[in-house]
């Protein structure tokens, strides 16, 4: 059902998404911890001002931000990186408080290899929710589904009730066919962002794999009405409405 109709996710695993803060432009050296070795520092000049699209890396230990020996900021074992830049031996990265710095390859590893490392947290912090729901997209990149799942319901069940949680956990639903479980978790997150345009571009994908279309031109409608100046959301409004008969309005639409 899912390639019948070319409407669009706005995300694959929110739960992984990484906040930055693009108003940092200092970059900093970056000394590991004791056991490590120290890496040499950056100039702010020689760095990009936009994320490339290489996918996040997870921080393998603990390590420290410093400028002239002082500690500026500390990236905690299974932070996310945005990397900015991969370099022969190591990545150059923002770390999620909106510094640049770089990090060794070795302690930075990907989403489908942090498994053990958030099992570590977990086992440490057993009641701390978001670190089931980041070691579910870890999961999710290993192809482990049942796991995914169980993961996201664990931390909703321990009280971590952030919208991310319950969008993950309706990717992923939606992504095995599981549409009544994905529309009710779109739901709750639509009642906790209601601004959030993705929610309701999300939910009117799983409408639209139901041939719910009307329901799905809803959902669009909604979305617009908050970025009004989206033409990808005129195109998938049109799509939903040529599937409901619409094909005069759905031609303004592209137009």
């Amino acid at each position: 059902m899912f390639n019948r109709f070319p409407f669009r996710f706005c995300s694959i695993l929110p739960v992984i998404a990484v906040c930055v803060n693009l108003a940092y432009n200092q970059t900093l050296g970056l000394a590991q911890t004791p056991a490590e070795k120290t890496d040499t520092a950056e100039t702010s000049s020689d760095v990009p001002a936009v994320a490339s699209a290489q996918p996040p890396r997870v921080c393998r230990v603990q390590l420290k931000l410093v400028v002239d020996g002082e500690v500026q900021d500390v990236i905690e074992k299974g932070d996310l990186l945005t990397v900015l830049e991969e370099r022969e031996e190591n990545f150059l990265v923002r770390t999620f408080s909106g510094r640049k710095a770089v990090v060794a390859k070795v302690n930075a590893v990907s989403i489908a290899e942090s498994s053990e490392i958030y099992s570590e947290l977990i086992n440490e912090n057993p009641d701390a929710g978001r670190l089931y729901t980041l070691r579910a997209g870890a999961f999710w990149e290993q192809g482990k589904q049942a796991e995914s799942l169980a993961d996201l319901n664990r931390a909703i069940e321990l009280g971590y009730t952030q919208p991310h949680a319950y969008v993950s956990r309706a990717l992923f639903h939606a992504a095995i066919g599981d549409y009544d479980k994905a529309l009710v978790d779109y739901g709750v997150a639509i009642e906790k962002e209601p601004q959030n345009v993705s929610h309701y571009v999300n939910r009117a994908a799983v409408y639209m794999s139901r041939n719910e279309f009307e329901k799905a031109k809803s959902d669009y409608d909604r979305a617009i009405e908050i970025n009004p100046k989206n033409g990808s959301l005129m195109q998938q409004r049109a799509i939903a409405m040529k599937a409901m008969g619409g094909l005069p309005g759905s031609l303004i639409e592209f137009n």
